[in-house]
């Protein structure tokens, strides 16, 4: 559980995903994805370390949905992402500049031709500017293994992270985060994070409020209560 309040931070600061169809059971679609026969060997063999069916399923990643891969490097996720929202999906692959030119056009550009890339949309831009305008709205944006290479290449993040926030749907409910969770739990979000021992509810997540996760279980006889607070916004 404490890895997964401290993933859901991650993905409500540093990436982020719409929750509008966060009900939807994704992990079985993510085992399908993971284990198709045309993935390539060297990407098989990063399987055990990157955890593909889990992420899928934790972003609960469905068909049609539109989304994000920032910091694509050579498209190990991008691929994973394009092969689990089908061909009525899309995603944007972002990449920086630098990055290319120093040692992922190669690699990235032979990824690109490959048939289970079809569709996918390449963004050639900066982080802090990662997204054309008139973008569609998305349901999800990952940035895999690649936040904290932010800080050495002088990106500015607050900026990054504005244009995530400002690229997704709206629609993230407390009792959709709470839903994600299972077993006892409460999240709540703006004023109501500051009540304790609340209740999750129909309270939607808006730009520049509080969260606050508050889990509890019992595993072996023992019982732990773990509370989270973080903020969502710039």
């Amino acid at each position: 559980m404490r890895n997964i309040l401290h993933l859901l931070a991650a993905l409500l600061i540093a990436t982020g995903l719409s929750c509008n169809a966060l009900a939807g059971d994704s992990a079985a679609l993510a085992k399908t994805v993971v284990a198709a026969p045309d993935r390539s060997p060297e990407d098989r063999a990063l399987d055990a370390a990157r955890k593909p069916a889990e992420l899928l399923a934790f972003v609960g990643i469905q068909p049609g949905w539109v989304v994000a891969d920032l910091g694509a490097g050579g498209g190990y996720t991008t691929e994973l992402l394009k092969r689990a929202v089908g061909a009525d999906g899309t995603v944007y692959a972002q990449n920086a500049k630098a990055m290319l030119e120093k040692f992922l056009e190669k690699p990235w550009s032979a990824r690109l031709a490959s048939p289970a890339m079809d569709g996918v949309v390449r963004l050639d831009r900066e982080f802090d500017d990662p997204f054309p305008d008139g973008l569609e709205a998305l349901d999800a944006v990952t940035l895999v293994l690649f936040y904290h290479d932010a800080v050495w290449l002088g990106v500015d993040r607050a900026a990054m992270n504005k244009a995530v926030f400002e690229a997704l749907k709206p629609g993230c409910l407390e009792s959709d985060i709470s839903a994600m969770f299972g077993g006892e739990n409460v999240v709540q979000f703006g004023p109501s994070s500051a009540l304790p021992h609340g209740a999750s509810g129909p309270t939607p997540l808006q730009p520049d409020q509080a969260v606050l996760i508050d889990a509890w279980d019992k595993l072996d006889g023992y019982y732990y209560d773990i509370t989270r607070s973080t903020f969502f916004g710039t």
